[in-house]
């Protein structure tokens, strides 16, 4: 059996009483089955906005993604919803279609979502699709945004007539292993969540993916750090100073990025790279060798925008 141990303590904090265990019986039936997470997190529909379930069930939903050029091509098509009747999120996980990638592929992937001829269809969303690289559960970094198609406030006829075209080339140094492709579909009239969390009127769908190759990979980033107390101190290298000092002094130099927004617009100053995160700590936009960025399909709120200017990164914080 397992014990708790509970003593009373006086206000004062100076005097308590003896310890009184309870035994914690084991139980007498069977153990439910352990939940297994998802290690790439949840892509769901939280919300479906101004329309009914049933019709965001029935009109938004994925049709057809095909490739050309993998070492195995995904041939995905559907004639119907397969969550109807089945799920209300949104999320579908194409478990039986297998995209093998190598290192140094150009790919070209097609996708369209059913043309419903309503109101409600992926035609009025924005579709990113997502793609791990370096084996880390998520798809954060830069070159794993494989694009991002639809209009705020409008709809994209091209997502259900004819469909997207999306190209793209693995790295050279991509992960060898499993990995997994995400495509996101979210309200156009709402901002993008990203690659996880609740979509407003969405629908999300998972590929699991093979990446191979023989080339060094990039390896996947740390998804996990004990933080328990060993007992021991433990100081970086390179604090010293001096030779070999592992410390870079930038001070206030002249190169260090910045970000002020003026107008509903974020004006940069030597940056390379920014990712703009919510208070929920959700990436909802990331830009690339920009000078400014329109924030206007960005709610109203706080935002962490992290920016990187070559091998120096730096956090600010706006208001838009």
């Amino acid at each position: 059996n397992a014990f708790i141990g509970v003593r009373a303590v006086s206000v004062d904090l100076k005097s308590y009483s003896d310890v009184q265990w309870v035994a914690i019986p084991h139980s007498s039936g069977e153990l439910p089955e352990p939940t297994v997470e998802d290690p790439y997190g949840r892509s769901w529909m939280s919300s479906n906005g101004n329309g009914t379930l049933e019709n965001c069930i029935k009109h938004i939903w994925v049709e057809k993604v095909t490739t050309e050029g993998a070492t195995q091509n995904l041939n995905y098509t559907a004639t119907s919803n397969p969550l109807e009747g089945v799920s209300t999120d949104q999320y579908y996980f194409a478990a039986d279609h297998k995209l093998i990638l190598n290192q140094g592929q150009k790919i070209t992937m097609t996708f369209k979502g059913n043309n419903s001829g309503t109101g409600e269809s992926l035609q009025y969303d924005f579709i990113y699709p997502y793609l791990d690289y370096d084996g880390n559960y998520s798809f954060l970094d830069a070159d794993e945004v494989l694009g991002q198609f639809g209009k705020m406030n409008a709809g994209t006829i091209e997502i259900v007539n004819p469909g997207l075209t999306i190209e793209f080339t693995v790295p050279e140094d991509a992960h060898i292993g499993e990995s997994r492709l995400r495509i996101v579909g979210s309200d156009a009239w709402t901002p993008h969540p990203g690659p996880t969390g609740g979509t407003v009127k969405g629908y999300s769908i998972d590929f699991p993916v093979e990446i191979q190759g023989t080339n060094a990979d990039r390896g996947p980033a740390e998804t996990y750090k004990d933080l328990q107390d060993k007992g021991e101190a433990d100081e970086p290298a390179g604090l010293g100073g001096g030779s070999g000092s592992a410390i870079e002094n930038i001070g206030d130099d002249a190169t260090l990025s910045t970000v002020k927004v003026i107008g509903g617009v974020a004006y940069f100053t030597n940056v390379d790279k920014a990712w703009f995160y919510d208070m929920n700590g959700r990436c909802v936009e990331f830009v690339n060798n920009v000078a400014s960025v329109d924030l206007s399909g960005l709610a109203s709120g706080v935002y962490v925008v992290k920016m990187q200017n070559g091998q120096v990164a730096r956090s600010a914080k706006i208001v838009k």
